[in-house]
């Protein structure tokens, strides 16, 4: 990715990556989901919609094909992204939303500077100029970075004008077309409009003790996988959450990767392996203080997480503090 004076901040080459893979392999990891990031031009978030050709610094577009086709069990994907554009890339401002007043509407400041927010009806003309490069990588999942994340927006352009039903239309569209290549689509945080389509959201949801109600899942558990983001440091294990949530870990590999607590948690993904595709039919708190809590999914599977720190007996066993118990 680019750094504040422009020059590439190397992280990790294609070479690399591949070695870490197979070091996963060597842990144990049998299945996952492998998405690629920072793989576009001058790396990640930082030429959108201009994506191509890959980042060169990272290694060839072999090496890059190469790791792609790492193991056939394992689901490889790419990170992209259809909202923001920058303007030091050539396709700028080609898209970019007008406001009521005619000037640009600007999103966040990223790794290319400041970016600004594009209509999905010209995004689904960049995506689908894209992908005739894209495919050459014979990925099995694309990850949109914030399809699923933002508000819908209107735009003010004179002979583009677009209205938040375009909006909500023209995501959808970008959505099925990536589908129909017969990729995986996931995108950020979740929206109901995308259930019909989408495969996986990526979202930041944290428990808050006795408040916490997991409703999303309690409709949607059976549509689409959930993971989260940089679940908060508790008393307790991070993935007790996600396993009464019926929730995929995600994990980032950065500087500080901790592999053997990486190795630690295949529990999780076995727990998922058997009701990741149930609905969610029921959550209760058991206890007065709301520290153990209880999800029950439609295959019949039940699983009780004890957050605090006294152990909970009934009548299917007993859990002991920071600890599940499933039972049928």
């Amino acid at each position: 990715r680019k750094g504040n004076d422009g020059d590439v901040i190397l992280h990790c080459t294609y070479a690399k990556a591949k070695e870490i893979l197979s070091r996963y392999e060597a842990l144990g990891m049998k299945k996952g989901l492998i998405k690629i990031a920072g793989w576009i031009n001058r790396g990640y978030d930082a030429s959108h919609p201009d994506i191509w050709p890959p980042e060169p610094k990272l290694g060839t577009l072999d090496e890059l094909k190469e790791l792609m086709q790492f193991r056939k069990q394992w689901v490889m994907g790419l990170h992209d992204n259809y909202m923001d554009i920058y303007d030091n890339n050539p396709s700028f401002p080609k898209g970019v939303i007008r406001q009521a007043d005619g000037s640009l509407m600007t999103g966040g400041f990223w790794a290319g500077g400041q970016a600004y927010i594009m209509n999905y009806r010209d995004s689904l003309q960049y995506a689908r100029r894209n992908w005739e490069q894209i495919k050459t990588l014979m990925p099995q999942a694309m990850f949109v970075d914030t399809t699923t994340a933002m508000q819908l927006y209107q735009s003010y352009e004179k002979g583009n004008e677009y209205t938040k039903a375009d909006d909500l239309h023209y995501k959808m569209e970008l959505i099925r077309f990536f589908k129909q290549q017969g990729v995986l689509f996931g995108s950020e945080e979740v929206a109901d409009f995308a259930i019909p389509l989408i495969d996986w959201f990526e979202n930041r949801h944290r428990r808050k003790a006795g408040e916490s109600i997991p409703l999303w899942l309690l409709v949607f558990h059976d549509a689409a996988f959930c993971m989260r983001y940089h679940p908060e440091p508790k008393e307790y294990p991070a993935w007790l959450e996600d396993m009464l949530y019926g929730y995929m870990l995600h994990f980032f590999n950065g500087e500080n990767f901790d592999e053997k607590y990486f190795a630690s948690t295949f529990h999780v993904d076995q727990w998922h392996e058997l009701i990741g595709t149930d609905e969610m039919i029921s959550h209760r708190f058991l206890t007065e203080d709301n520290s153990v809590e209880e999800t029950i999914f439609s295959s019949g599977k039940r699983i009780v997480c004890n957050f605090g720190n006294e152990k909970y007996a009934d009548q299917k066993g007993t859990v002991k503090p920071h600890n599940y118990i499933i039972t049928t």
